[in-house]
């Protein structure tokens, strides 16, 4: 494998992180745009085309935009982000040992954002 530079990024942002997971990418700008890239089939990329299992160029993840997303953590078959401030967590994918941080339990795919409710107080 030779490391290439991703030309399908916007030029004009500055990137604040990387995020890699299982089959997938986010970059997080400083201006609080997401990009992903890699497979969507779960809707764990957080991409407005659900349809789309794989995404081979960076696409803006706008619900992720829109939400002000500061930091994005994934997993295999899921992806938590941090929210408009530090106190609202949301999740996507599969949540079938309740690794989504919401009531239901289940192998089937939560594609849009799901509000980790039991953090509000914190």
């Amino acid at each position: 494998m030779v490391p290439r530079r991703v030309q399908e990024l916007p030029k004009d942002i500055k990137i604040e992180a990387v995020i890699g997971c299982w089959k997938g990418t986010f970059v997080l700008s400083e201006s609080r745009k997401v990009f992903a890239w890699g497979t969507n089939e779960l809707g764990n990329l957080c991409l407005p085309n659900k349809r789309v299992s794989v995404v081979k160029f960076p696409a803006e993840s706008t619900v992720l935009s829109a939400a002000n997303t500061r930091a994005i953590a994934a997993g295999r078959l899921h992806s938590v982000m941090i929210i408009n401030d530090p106190t609202q967590v949301i999740t996507v994918g599969i949540s079938d040992v309740g690794q989504l941080g919401i009531d239901k339990v289940s192998d089937e795919a939560q594609p849009w954002p799901q509000l980790v409710a039991t953090l509000d107080d914190i």
